[in-house]
């Protein structure tokens, strides 16, 4: 193997040569050269509140420096030195997460066992126990008595922590005695605990502090702030978070009458971005009809997030310290260093030998990671034409339909697939790359599908449906779909991508007999892990598959020989029809939507009723809906109808069936057990005979069904990128030293730093000669920012759009007929009919006339309402007294009734509105993209913050589809970066500056 060249950068107190020296001795024995960077941590970084800037970890800006050396650059581990337990800044484990995904050693050298014990130990934020790792190290124990016999030192470790809000009541009176020289009882369990938390702010107070300068004086943009509080904040588990900022705000409400109304909408937060604007606009923005908010409610404001951040993290980051590997000294002989060279050798090699990345490689990567953003672009199908079997026939009705949701008409974008390949037994691409593939494209489904379950209907309200709410979610998301996941993998995906939490208390239960071997693991769907062996081949693939398909074809000619010797048996002429029409996805509900007349489910249907009225369901439901648990053995009967709307004596009802984990009946609630008792007796009579056998006919289909579909899935797959990949050579992407003579400069656009390459290798006009404003360009920032603004804006006006159907309908409704005549009143409605009409197109499909309408019709309005006073005398003035009524019926919706101020000009409404100059900046940029046919994007990847831009960038063009090519230039990107960015920019679009000659 040849030479390897490793970075190491170290956080150190002292001279890092002193911990290289033998480090790269040892790994020269590897054939492994090494060198190292340092960043030097002062001691005391925080004195008389002023923060020293030669520490990197006081400020934000600094961590992502060091973010940026220690990825960007293929820094491979952390090494600190002298680590302090207290009173100096130690904000290193933000940059853990990350290094521990990666699977980075962080080795901490330097520290004895009690400063080990105290970066390891979780503060017990009830107090009521003193942490097991304290009890078991005597003299870390000892060490932390004997400061809290030292009363002066413990005084004034005690006073930090008052401005920690939500900690408990007695905690609060406890540091008050404290503080105030009283007499207090010395309870182990509180002292002990509030000596470790008060370390741990003082790790932080620096950092915070400036976060806290930044935040309050308004000077950075919302951008900046959002990116620097998730690098404090983004591994926090959000719910949690989130309930914590909640009790806390309404524990204070009393203290917040300016802002309360914004922090009022943090319970309808989903992430960390959306609760940090609240908190921004609580301390920046001036709520409706009120003054500035005065400097005391601000502090009171980042006082409640700084707590929470705070206690929060001084749960998170002990976990992070365990996963480090501590030593005395580094010595060949240890077995921590041992195991920390082993990594930094494994890392070495494996970085070597994938030191060039093939253009195929780029390749599979882009079409991997990118053909769900295909399923909404492209419209595959198999040509009439075409001989299909049975398999293909299943390709083209279940997995074009389940995969693909584009149902364009534009010729262009249909995908004809080529079946030769499946027909000749073979796979264009390997297995696991076909598996890595599937598993993108149905992690980004399953994410709309739950998305669109927990914004909607049934979902909306989880504490109404209790232990009933997972399966519900379950089967709506994946069984009805037929995706290979049993539900203790999609409780798995579901904590791992923190879209719920407490899965238990909504009714998930682990099971342990569940045969998993062809669903998708959590490494599968996350790509993390090979669902085939690494010498796995085509060959293998359709040997492995041609065994599970003749058993499915065997089984399938024994039901069908039983369809004809029973042909009045409408269990056995259920599944003869549904093999005629090659419609065997019989373990997803599609099938059911296909089942012929007079079938199992109209059975199904009267059994459901009938069971109904004998247990007299709606006596016991004052609910228009009901959710009935299944015990585990019956769960096939969902295929039927797992939701079904009854009326029983005048009264309609909605039943949803889920099927519980268990067989026994004693885990089922009592509304479950009445019905099913009832349940039970009609399915032992002869009429319902066929239902029992579609159970035992399903119990011994599914285990063979799910392998064989999931093959085919693969092959269906393998189909997609092949013709995807033949259709992206045939579009002949003119060569980036092409596009000067067969590109006009008029449909150019270049997006970056027009200097850092030779630009007039692209240009027919000659750039030194004509002026730079002539050029289209647009620098990177600006695009980025108007991107953010598109995401941001689509929200906003969605909101809007609601509250103006929603005024409409209230100003249609309330004024008395007669004065509907009033030129007032049609000049209103006019207004709100302009609003709607324009609001309900996409964004990104506006022009500017229309904004300009929106400006007007607002300027109109604002006009009619902004000297209205409230009377009840509609004959007085109309709009009056619409006011009057509205505020009488709404009295906390003022802001809803002034929807157009969003829309007038900064000045015109007393305060600074960016909302109409983001829509025309937003036009702006997507006039441009329509109007171009080749964007050329130039980062300067030495920049920290470019390299995430390029890949803003990317996510928003792979959305927004256009006809433009694109040409990306790549001069300094790792390996690493080129494989993120090839998941939005197809790799034949890289280009290196270097290759640019005048």
């Amino acid at each position: 193997m040849k030479s390897a060249h490793l970075m190491l950068q170290f956080f150190t107190l002292q001279n890092a040569n002193d911990i290289f020296t033998n480090l790269r001795s040892d790994l020269n024995q590897f054939n492994i050269f090494a060198t190292y960077e340092q960043y030097k941590l002062p001691a005391n970084v925080l004195q008389n509140h002023l923060v020293t800037s030669n520490n990197p970890q006081t400020s934000l800006g600094g961590l992502r420096d060091i973010s940026l050396k220690l990825f960007v650059k293929k820094v491979p581990v952390l090494l600190l030195s002298n680590v302090q337990s207290k009173n100096d800044a130690l904000t290193i484990p933000l940059l853990f997460p990350r290094m521990i995904k990666q699977e980075l050693p962080i080795l901490v050298y330097g520290c004895n066992s009690i400063q080990k014990d105290l970066l390891q130990t979780k503060v017990n934020l009830t107090f009521k126990k003193i942490p097991d790792q304290i009890l078991s190290h005597k003299e870390t124990r000892l060490y932390l008595e004997t400061r809290s016999t030292r009363q002066r030192s413990f005084k004034e470790l005690c006073i930090p922590l008052t401005q920690i809000l939500g900690l408990p009541k007695a905690i609060q009176n406890f540091l008050k005695l404290v503080i105030g020289n009283q007499e207090f009882k010395p309870i182990p369990e509180i002292i002990l605990n509030l000596i470790l938390l008060s370390d741990f702010q003082s790790r932080y107070a620096a950092l915070l502090f400036s976060f806290e300068h930044a935040l309050l004086q308004s000077k950075q943009p919302v951008s900046v702030l959002l990116s620097s509080y998730l690098l404090i904040i983004n591994d926090l588990p959000f719910p949690v978070f989130k309930s914590f900022i909640l009790k806390t705000i309404q524990e204070y409400l009393h203290q917040l009458p300016k802002t309360s109304k914004i922090l009022n909408e943090l319970k309808n937060t989903h992430n960390h971005n959306d609760l940090l604007i609240l908190f921004i606009q609580a301390i920046w923005r001036t709520p409706e009809d009120e003054r500035d908010i005065d400097q005391k409610e601000k502090l009171l404001v980042w006082q409640i997030l700084s707590s929470g951040i705070i206690l929060h993290r001084s749960q998170k980051d002990c976990d992070y310290w365990q996963e480090a590997l501590f030593m005395d000294q580094i010595e060949s002989g240890t077995p921590p260093y041992q195991e920390f060279l082993a990594h930094l050798v494994k890392y070495a090699q494996e970085k070597t030998l994938s030191e060039e990345l093939s253009t195929d490689e780029l390749l599979q990567n882009h079409l991997q990671k990118s053909l769900h953003y295909y399923t909404s672009f492209f419209q595959p199908y198999i040509a009439d034409d075409v001989n299909a079997n049975v398999d293909q026939l299943l390709i083209q009705q279940h997995f074009l339909s389940l995969l693909f949701s584009s149902k364009t008409t534009d010729n262009s974008k249909k995908l004809p697939l080529n079946m030769d390949s499946i027909q000749n037994r073979e796979l264009h691409y390997p297995p696991n790359v076909l598996v890595r593939t599937y598993a993108h494209t149905v992690k980004h489904i399953i994410q709309n599908k739950v998305k669109n379950f927990i914004g909607e209907g049934l979902g909306k309200q989880p504490e109404l449906y209790q232990d009933k709410y997972f399966p519900l979610l379950y089967d709506s998301v994946i069984a009805s779909s037929g995706f290979p996941l049993s539900q203790n993998t999609f409780a798995l995906w579901l904590r791992n991508f923190r879209i719920l939490h407490n899965l238990e208390s909504k009714g998930y239960v682990p099971t342990t007999d569940v045969d998993e071997k062809y669903f998708m693991s959590l490494e599968t769907l996350t790509a993390n892990k090979d669902f085939f062996p690494r010498d796995y081949k085509s060959s293998d693939f359709f040997d492995e598959f041609d065994s599970i398909k003749q058993e499915k074809d065997n089984l399938f000619n024994k039901l069908t020989i039983l369809a004809k010797r029973n042909s009045l048996n409408p269990t056995f002429a259920l599944f003869a029809s549904l093999l005629k029409k090659s419609e065997a996805t019989l373990w997803t509900a599609l099938a059911t939507k296909k089942l012929p007349p007079n079938s199992l489910q109209k059975l199904w249907f009267q059994l459901v009723k009938k069971a109904a009225i004998h247990s007299k369901l709606c006596n016991l439901t004052n609910a228009d809906y009901i959710v009935l648990k299944l015990p585990k053995s019956f769960k096939n009967l969902l295929y039927l109808g797992n939701s079904i709307k009854l009326k029983i004596e005048k009264q309609p009802i909605q039943i949803y069936f889920i099927a519980s984990n268990t067989n026994t009946t004693s885990k089922l609630d009592s509304l479950s057990v009445t019905y099913l008792r009832f349940l039970y007796a009609f399915l032992k009579k002869a009429e319902y005979a066929g239902i029992a056998q579609f159970i035992k006919i399903l119990d011994k289909i599914l285990p063979i069904l799910y392998p064989y579909f999931y093959f085919l899935s693969l092959q269906t797959i393998d189909l997609l990128l092949y013709n995807l990949y033949e259709q992206n050579a045939i579009l002949q992407r003119p060569k980036i030293k092409e596009l000067k003579n067969k590109i006009p400069d008029s449909k150019k656009l270049f997006i970056g730093n027009m200097a850092s390459i030779k630009v007039n290798t692209l240009l027919q006009a000659n750039y030194i000669r004509i002026p730079s404003k002539e050029i289209p360009s647009i620098s990177i920032g600006s695009f980025v920012q108007s991107a953010r603004n598109y995401y941001s804006v689509i929200t906003e006006l969605e909101t809007i759009y609601n509250n103006t159907n929603f005024l409409l309908n209230f100003v249609n409704f309330s004024t008395p007929e007669p004065f509907k005549r009033d030129n007032a009143w049609q000049k209103l409605v006019n207004n709100l009919n302009v609003f709607a009409s324009i609001l309900n197109k996409s964004v990104d499909s506006m022009q500017q006339s229309e904004i300009q309408a929106l400006h007007e019709a607002a300027t109109s309005s604002h006009e009619l309402i902004v000297k209205l006073k409230p009377t009840n005398n509609p004959q007085a003035n109309v709009l009056g007294f619409l006011l009057f009524l509205w505020q009488k019926k709404f009295p906390n919706k003022t802001r809803k009734f002034d929807i157009y101020s969003d829309f007038l000009m900064a000045g015109e409404t007393g305060r600074e509105n960016n909302l109409l100059i983001q829509l025309r900046d937003i036009q702006t940029l997507f006039s441009n993209l329509s109007e171009k046919q080749c964007i050329i994007i130039l980062p300067e990847i030495h920049k920290r913050f470019h390299f995430d831009y390029v890949i803003e960038i990317g996510r928003l063009l792979s959305t927004y589809k256009t006809n433009c090519l694109f040409y990306l230039n790549t001069s300094n990107f790792t390996n690493d970066q080129l494989l993120e960015v090839s998941a939005y920019f197809h790799p034949h679009s890289f280009f290196q500056a270097d290759d640019l000659k005048t």
